[in-house]
């Protein structure tokens, strides 16, 4: 009987909390939440509440109402405090709503609410039932949202290793990857492949992963081996045949080519596959053919832009504006931390400047380090001027000591960080505040190379800036207002680092580079490719050669097609 013609107001409380069971088990949720919110009425004439709360609660969870099934979960455990299997939905509770309104906060605070909550409700879980390693799934997840790297990985690592969960697996490699942890991706992922519980599609994804670790690590043998093994993946295919080209360079006549292409004519392939798949042909037909090269690259930027999901961009004002705030603080939380951050538009210039740097023998490279824009994203938008200074100065005080700590977690043998992270050039006037003693190093390059770089190139990131001439030469200007004010407002803490000049003369501008980052002159720091830090971008190939003037002015051969960004950057 449809239960939206039944009179529940007249059933006893036994019968529609039997009844909201039953749709429970058949997972018609939202049946068994209405005779749950009739049950609940007439609880105070009920035995057991203990237990009717936490199938409230969980209802309510698999609703996704995070707020009502919070409250229903700490009724049960009013109730009754051992009831164990309250404890890990409830940290799951805590969690989920802190990641919905973490970004409501411009300051996400470190001391959230909900984060408290959900630690000491995962602590009393381990202390009824230590050998639960559930719990230190909830662990990872909850120092993975405030950015607490160590704890991340050491409860992923305690959880990960024992217990077999995809979904789990793809959000720690995530976490790692975007820290430049590779050697722990490689760990996990080859553990795994050991084992007989994969299916088709998770071995393919382990095998990815390994492959991007080879990638990275410089080992294109190895790198071509694993991609190859991934080929047979539909998922993988077109990320992995756009990695196979940089390393063994397809021919335009190659089956895998021709059959891209009649995919590609047929509709074979989805909206997430198209763009990568254009700018494999791109890739290939740029030694060939001039023409279909560009008309390759300009149908990925356009099937790339039909599904973009980030509509960022740079507000120059906001920025600065959010900047000043900052005017009357500073951190002394971590006096003796020296961080170096090299700031720059995409091919600018920047992974070449942090192989220079970290081929020293006393710095240690973060490359891409996400920390700061992840933490300081809110800044990017309009921050309220009432902000509290107070709590703003906590805020800042506690950003620098989570960087120091996650900095110092990857490489407690160094004093001194490199961190390349190409969105930090929004946050100058909050580094300087963070960390008295920084030094920012400003790549700069030909504007037309940089921009046509940007559209020639395929970047995993996805700003709505990549695919637009006019729109990366719009970019480029908000860039450089922002540099140009910093620079004028602090010119103590930045270096103008010019990739012509350095190509020119390598020797002399190192020892330049060098001394502003009070570093005595080392001579392995004139031979960056040799330094065998993990690269994961773009620049991983040309990072790993000589350094040389390849890339200059490459944009010229291909002018015609590029009037919009000419017109655009004409009067800089």
């Amino acid at each position: 009987m449809n239960p939206n013609k039944i009179d529940l107001k007249n059933l006893p409380f036994q019968e529609l909390v039997e009844t909201g069971n039953n749709y429970i088990r058949e997972q018609n949720l939202k049946f068994a939440e209405k005779y749950y919110d009739e049950a609940f009425k007439k609880i105070n004439f009920a035995a057991s509440k203990d237990s009717f709360y936490l199938n409230y609660a969980n209802c309510k969870l698999q609703l996704a109402k995070y707020d009502e099934a919070k409250k229903f979960y700490e009724h049960s455990l009013s109730l009754n405090s051992n009831l164990y299997p309250a404890y890990q939905s409830l940290a799951l509770c805590e969690i989920t709503l802190f990641n919905q309104k973490k970004n409501l906060d411009p300051l996400r605070a470190f001391n959230s609410t909900y984060i408290k909550n959900a630690l000491e409700i995962i602590k009393q879980a381990i202390k009824l039932n230590p050998d639960d390693i559930e719990n230190y799934k909830y662990l990872g997840l909850l120092f993975s949202e405030i950015d607490d790297l160590e704890n991340t990985v050491t409860n992923f690592k305690k959880y990960l290793f024992v217990k077999f969960d995809f979904s789990l697996i793809k959000k720690y490699c995530s976490i790692l990857a975007e820290y430049g942890l590779y050697d722990d991706i490689f760990e996990l992922c080859n553990f795994w492949l050991q084992s007989n519980i994969l299916n088709v599609d998770q071995k393919a994804y382990l095998r990815r992963r390994i492959a991007i670790f080879f990638l990275v690590s410089n080992d294109f043998k190895q790198a071509e081996s694993s991609l190859k093994e991934c080929l047979s993946s539909r998922e993988y295919f077109p990320n992995t045949i756009l990695d196979l080209n940089s390393i063994r360079k397809f021919n335009v006549n190659d089956d895998v080519v021709k059959q891209v292409e009649i995919g590609l004519k047929k509709d074979f392939f989805n909206d997430i596959e198209i763009p990568v798949l254009y700018q494999f042909l791109a890739d290939v037909y740029e030694r060939v053919d001039d023409n279909a090269f560009i008309n390759y690259l300009s149908l990925s930027k356009k099937a790339r832009f039909k599904i973009r999901r980030n509509s960022f961009k740079i507000n120059d004002s906001i920025l600065i504006d959010n900047g000043k705030l900052l005017d009357g603080i500073e951190s002394n939380e971590v006096k003796d931390f020296r961080p170096i951050f090299i700031v720059g538009m995409p091919r600018s210039g920047t992974t070449l400047a942090h192989q220079v740097i970290s081929n020293h023998s006393l710095v240690h490279g973060l490359g891409e380090f996400p920390d700061l824009p992840n933490i300081l994203r809110n800044f990017s938008d309009k921050i309220p001027s009432k902000i509290n200074l107070s709590d703003l100065q906590d805020f800042i005080n506690s950003v620098a000591q989570k960087y120091a700590l996650n900095a110092k977690f990857i490489n407690f043998n160094k004093k001194i960080f490199v961190d390349k992270s190409p969105l930090n050039f929004l946050y100058l006037n909050h580094i300087v505040k963070l960390f008295p003693n920084a030094k920012i190093i400003s790549c700069e390059r030909d504007p037309m190379d940089i921009c046509w770089s940007i559209y020639r190139n395929y970047f995993t990131t996805d700003f709505v800036y990549f695919y637009q001439l006019k729109d990366i030469a719009d970019t480029y200007k908000s860039y450089k207002k922002i540099m140009d004010y910093w620079k004028e407002r602090l010119p103590e803490y930045i270096f103008s680092l010019n990739y012509e000049q350095f190509i020119d003369n390598q020797h002399e501008t190192t020892k330049r580079l060098l001394k502003f980052c009070n570093l005595n002159y080392e001579e392995q720091c004139l031979q960056p490719e040799k330094n065998k830090s993990k690269i994961s971008t773009v620049s991983k190939f040309e990072a790993r050669k000589k350094v040389n003037d390849a890339n200059k002015r490459k944009w010229e051969k291909y002018k015609d097609h590029l009037k919009p960004l000419i017109d655009s950057l004409s009067n800089i």
